[in-house]
């Protein structure tokens, strides 16, 4: 069990280094490439609902870095899509005459589909529908999942959380924690009983063999850090 007056003190001595944007030297921003005639990007999702969630595909003339700034949002045009906000900086070289980079998020609406696989859609024209904001709004609807995301990270890399599922743990609970917050009036919100029902299903997908036992540990050690991701971000709002 994670200590919370531990965990309350450690935000509070990083929380005004974690507020503050990191910089990218001489680099344009994603807004500011897409917003370009000389830039022509292409976005494809990759049907994930977090972690790597588009492959950007793109034409130049002339060499230029970009950045995809941490907070940045990506609205689909198509409603039954999800929208996705980027967790972190994340630069790429882009080189003539073109070629392609990965950039990682969360989607922030969980009723709703992921940015889908080329291969999964039948109007080809949906898949460039993406359009981004300049960053981050500081309205509610954006501002949490961001300090949500800044929260996780912040107690992942410093030990302060589980890590029953290895290099996939963070991704998990930081999008649980995101959903969780987003439906938790909703009877048939992203709670305790669908991630009980979600393990179950994975597991029994993968033929991986759980006794009920091991499964409700998973289940407990998951939602403890939902829930203090949750509690603690309140410090970086």
């Amino acid at each position: 069990m994670i200590m919370k007056s531990k965990i309350s003190l450690f935000l509070l001595m990083l929380v005004f280094l974690s507020i503050l944007p990191l910089t990218a030297d001489e680099a344009v921003s994603f807004y500011q490439a897409a917003s370009d005639d000389r830039i022509k990007i292409y976005m494809e999702g990759k049907g994930e609902s977090a972690g790597d969630v588009f492959t950007v595909k793109y034409s130049v003339e002339e060499p230029v870095d970009i950045i995809v700034n941490e907070g940045t949002v990506f609205v689909p045009q198509n409603e039954k899509y999800q929208k996705v906000i980027i967790d972190r900086d994340q630069k790429a070289s882009l080189v003539p005459p073109g070629g392609k980079f990965t950039i990682t998020g969360y989607c922030l609406d969980p009723y709703l589909s992921p940015p889908p696989l080329p291969e999964n859609i039948k109007d080809k024209s949906e898949l460039a529908r993406y359009g981004v904001l300049p960053l981050y709004s500081s309205e509610k609807e954006y501002s949490i999942p961001i300090s949500l995301i800044r929260t996780a990270r912040l107690l992942y890399d410093n030990g302060k959380l589980h890590n029953d599922l290895g290099s996939k743990h963070l991704k998990t609970v930081t999008a649980w924690a995101i959903w969780y917050s987003a439906t938790r009036n909703k009877a048939d919100g992203w709670n305790k009983i669908r991630l009980i029902s979600e393990i179950t299903k994975q597991i029994t997908e993968e033929g991986a063999k759980k006794t009920p036992e091991e499964i409700q540990v998973l289940t407990d050690n998951i939602w403890d850090d939902v829930n203090n991701i949750i509690l603690y971000s309140k410090n970086l709002r």
